[in-house]
Formats: C-alpha cells, structure tokens, sequence
C-alpha cells in the first residue's frame, strides 16, 4: 500500500516577472527595510482564498490589516504580518498544507468578498 499525502489548493499561480522592468525584480514590502530582490525567473505560487463570514470581521480584521499592510503585502512565514494578516490559526495551518504538500516556497494568500478583494498577501517560505 502507497501512502500519499494531498491538498486541496484554490489555485496554483505561475508568477513571471518582466525581464524589461527597471526595479531589477525588487518587491517591495510596506516597510521601508524590507526589500526582497527576486530572480529573473518564474515562480510558481499556491493560491488560498478566503471570504470573510460577517461585516463584523471585515470591520475588526480586515480593516485594521489593509490599514496596517495595504492591499498587498509580503512576508515571510512566522513574522508578526504573517500572523495579523493570515488571521486565523486553522488559516495558517492550512497555507503550510498547501505549501508543503505542493513543495512550493510561495503562496498568494487572499481575502475576498463577493465583488471585491479586500487584500492579498504574499507568503513566503
């Protein structure tokens, strides 16, 4: 007997980056210190979306980690910003899944409604 481990994923991205851009692949976080130069290659991404359940959340949580981090952030995993924008702990758990099951260092974690994304967070392991 076989055993296997498996994930059910949102999505898996390919992210490529523009080899003509001026920035040489910098991302940029929302801190002035944290600058993160990227290789010219592609990367391949988990995609994890999340809907808020209640105007309460969106409103105590959502609110507060746009306000904080802006519509797109970056992290790495176990910081304080993977913590406050990755807000539940089965939400972490599960982005770790995925990422160790996939064997990928990355995942686009994003919070969305119905009709609008709240923000999207890109983790990295």
């Amino acid at each position: 007997m076989r055993e296997y481990l498996s994930s059910s994923l949102d999505g898996w991205l390919v992210i490529k980056y523009n080899e003509l851009s001026d920035d040489e692949h910098l991302c940029h976080s929302d801190s002035e210190e944290d600058v993160i130069s990227l290789d010219h290659q592609q990367h391949n991404c988990v995609l994890e979306i999340k809907t808020p359940s209640s105007n309460k959340i969106i409103q105590d949580t959502i609110k507060k980690c746009i306000d904080l981090h802006g519509q797109f952030s970056q992290y790495e995993v176990g910081t304080p910003a993977f913590k406050q924008l990755v807000y539940k702990p089965k939400y972490r758990t599960q982005v770790l899944h995925h990422a160790t099951v996939a064997n990928l260092k990355y995942v686009l974690f994003v919070i969305a409604g119905t009709k609008k994304v709240h923000y999207s967070s890109y983790t990295i392991y």
